[in-house]
């Protein structure tokens, strides 16, 4: 069932991560994408960077 306010809200709730994303440090955004979006631990994605 397609309900266009729903659909509206998910929308405008992706726009506005995309643009708080975008405005992150290089190193802040990569950590949100391997994060969230590769699904690595905090402790693989501290490996990566060189930190604890």
């Amino acid at each position: 069932m397609f309900i266009p306010e729903a659909y509206l809200k998910r929308t405008e709730l992706s726009d506005r991560l995309k643009r708080i994303i975008f405005h992150l440090s290089d190193s802040q955004r990569e950590t949100i994408m391997l994060y969230y979006y590769q699904g690595m631990s905090l402790k693989e994605i501290a490996q990566i960077f060189g930190c604890s």
